[in-house]
């Protein structure tokens, strides 16, 4: 039967996604006040949600155990499935579900 700990201080990859939201955030400010065109505002949008979204699966392949350092299994199903609920990353090697302080999107 596998452990459940937690790992303290590990949030630093949400914040990574804070500057590619304020970018695209800012893209959407400028197509609005008509500082760029649409076309390339759009594709420019387009690009950012690509980069975020793949951003998002970097970050939950990224997580490693702190005991061995192998890289960890996230839970089946990715996180929009976890609504709200904490989600565990087991490391086979050291039988741990690593508490990363993960949760899954609200609804």
């Amino acid at each position: 039967m596998s452990v459940v700990k937690k790992q303290a201080n590990s949030n630093w990859r949400q914040l990574l996604q804070v500057p590619v939201v304020l970018i695209g955030v800012f893209i959407a400010y400028a197509m609005w006040s008509g500082r760029i065109g649409a076309a390339p505002g759009i594709l420019l949008f387009i690009l950012t949600i690509i980069c975020s979204i793949s951003l998002s699966f970097w970050i939950m392949k990224s997580y490693k155990c702190p005991q061995c350092a192998q890289p960890t299994i996230p839970a089946t199903g990715w996180w929009w499935r976890f609504s709200g609920r904490k989600i565990l990353f087991r490391c086979a090697n050291c039988d741990i579900d690593w508490d990363f302080a993960v949760r899954g999107q609200e609804d």
